[in-house]
């Protein structure tokens, strides 16, 4: 027979290496759902998936360049506000400027009324004692110089001295109320600025959060549609050469480990107790090497800490077949009973728990048509691998 005790089969990691990468840990909850939600027997070829998460790709990428052209105009308006804040901060401290030259022309001529309104007293040009309470309060300004001209005998240069006060005290005044509402135009300009800035960069962010996960749905997808191209291209080579129910369990029939492995036809092979048999095929393997769904199916149940096996996986397949996974280092992210797979999609990593603790690291696997016993998994094995 093809399928000697003698015969083994190896694969090479080196190209596998790109779909064993971060992306390929794809417990991302939106592809899941996806795939979950596909119906019995669907493929990723056949539902289009990965040709419609491409589509998203590319939309994804159009609306990161759309969001970056956005922050690039954004930018250059932040630049151009960033210039009329220089001009306006300018322009306020030129008023500041005024206003405190204005300040002092004013004390300068208070003082000067103030001294004139005294010297008109002991004149006895003006004769009401409020003059000097009015002087008594740097407040009242307003009021000397509007009873300033009933309380005294206004010479010409006491009627300018005066004018000037009220001029330069209703100036202050309106100096000081444009100044608060260009403070308060700067500090909205400033707060738009702040806001813009923060809103485009949340956008751009959640638009490359977005698109990484298109790109590792896409990535993902495309390892588990290599796997099923590479399935079946070695499936065609053996058309003929198999009996029609190796072939027929060999259909959709995706390689279960996805990195560097070696196996041989190790079916009935005597076990240590000597009571048992070998039923299944081990495949070898680097101690956590992914493990892929080999067909479109459910995962029927998991275990962790099962006597025998470990920690095993269940699967039972969309053909009505079941398979069984042993001695594994761990189950994938997000894999539990009852969730759909695909085939090629990370369901464990490859161990050695159970009872090969201690021993190389492996995959005992078995087929199980129909949901029956197990059959000798290694022609179906040889034909995909």
């Amino acid at each position: 027979m093809w399928w000697t005790d003698q015969h083994s089969s190896r694969h090479d990691s080196g190209k596998t290496k790109r779909r064993r990468r971060a992306g390929y840990a794809f417990g991302l909850a939106g592809l899941l759902l996806l795939l979950f939600a596909a119906g019995p027997g669907v493929t990723a070829a056949d539902a289009g998936l990965l040709e419609e998460k491409r589509g998203a790709l590319a939309a994804a990428d159009a609306h990161i360049l759309d969001t970056e052209a956005q922050i690039e105009a954004a930018t250059e308006e932040h630049a151009r506000r960033q210039a009329d804040v220089a001009e306006l901060r300018q322009q306020i401290e030129d008023a500041r400027a005024a206003e405190l030259q204005t300040m002092l022309e004013l004390e300068d001529s208070r003082v000067a009324l103030s001294q004139r309104l005294i010297a008109l007293y002991k004149e006895n040009h003006a004769t009401f004692p409020v003059i000097l309470q009015i002087m008594a309060s740097e407040d009242a300004l307003q009021d000397i110089v509007q009873l300033a001209p009933q309380l005294i005998r206004i010479a010409q240069d006491d009627k300018e001295l005066i004018e000037r006060v009220a001029a330069l005290a209703t100036g202050l005044a309106l100096q000081q109320k444009e100044l608060a509402r260009e403070q308060q135009r700067l500090e909205h300009l400033i707060r738009l600025l702040e806001e813009a800035k923060i809103r485009l960069v949340a956008l751009l962010e959640e638009a490359q959060a977005a698109r990484a996960v298109l790109a590792s749905e896409v990535e993902l997808l495309e390892s588990m549609r290599a796997l099923e191209v590479k399935a079946e291209r070695q499936r065609a080579q053996w058309r003929g050469r198999v009996s029609s129910s190796t072939w027929r369990l060999a259909q959709g029939f995706t390689f279960p480990v996805d990195g560097t492995y070696s196996f041989i036809n190790d079916w009935g092979f005597p076990r240590d107790d000597g009571e048992r048999s070998h039923r299944g095929t081990d495949i070898m393997a680097p101690s956590g090497t992914p493990l892929v769904a080999c067909v479109a199916g459910v995962v029927d149940s998991i275990d962790h800490d099962q006597n025998l096996g470990g920690v095993v996986i269940w699967l039972r397949g969309d053909n009505g077949h079941r398979y069984y996974y042993a001695h594994l280092q761990s189950i994938a992210p997000g894999t539990r009973g009852g969730m759909r797979v695909l085939p090629g999609m990370l369901i464990g990593r490859v161990g050695s728990s159970g009872n090969a603790a201690g021993g190389a690291p492996h995959l005992h696997f078995q087929i199980h048509p129909g949901g029956g016993g197990p059959v000798n998994p290694f022609p179906v094995l040889n034909i995909s691998g």
